[in-house]
């Protein structure tokens, strides 16, 4: 049996459309695009809808913000999960362990995550703030045979470093978890 570690946004779940949707919905109230992304840089560390509401407002003060939270929170969670995931977790989830480990804002990440349907695939699902290698190092995750799944090259960079025996799968819009060959 192997502990397959799945990232979730941009790995499991289509973060950028959901993002572009964000925008859509900022721009339809008068918010530049430019202003949209720069705000977001800003609170993208645990983003969530309201803290990038109060920073479009701290600098468009005559924003509708209740407006715009209603339309923002409307957003159907369920169907930015990417093509194909629901049966490779299924049949994964068979004879392996997963783990499910996201960096994020512990209840947006969760409305997300039970939106998406997958949570059932998982053993373990850890949403955290810290550093994934860090958390992974509390996780304590001994296995033989780890895979770790994540779109994010500098994290699979130090992770692939600082546990050499993970295996290393990079995802990304050229190599989505649907195109993987899950044959060992």
């Amino acid at each position: 049996m192997a502990t397959y570690i799945f990232d979730f946004d941009d790995t499991l779940y289509d973060n950028m459309a959901l993002r572009e949707d964000v925008r859509r919905i900022f721009k339809k109230h008068g918010i530049s695009e430019q202003k949209v992304e720069d705000t977001y840089k800003n609170v993208r560390h645990l983003y969530n809808y309201e803290k990038h509401v109060e920073a479009v407002k701290s600098i468009h003060t005559e924003i509708d913000t209740l407006s715009i939270l209603k339309e923002l929170n409307s957003l159907p969670f369920n169907q930015y999960t990417f093509y194909g995931v629901h049966e490779i977790l299924e049949n994964l989830q068979q004879k392996n362990k997963l783990i499910l480990l996201t960096f994020g804002d512990r209840n947006f990440q969760q409305r997300k995550l039970d939106a998406s349907g997958v949570l059932a695939y998982f053993h373990e699902v850890v949403i955290t703030q810290k550093h994934k290698a860090e958390t992974l190092k509390e996780l304590e995750v001994l296995d033989k045979e780890v895979y770790f799944l994540n779109d994010k090259q500098m994290e699979n960079d130090v992770i692939g470093t600082e546990f050499t025996h993970f295996k290393i799968i990079h995802v990304s819009p050229e190599n989505p978890v649907s195109k993987i060959n899950w044959e060992k």
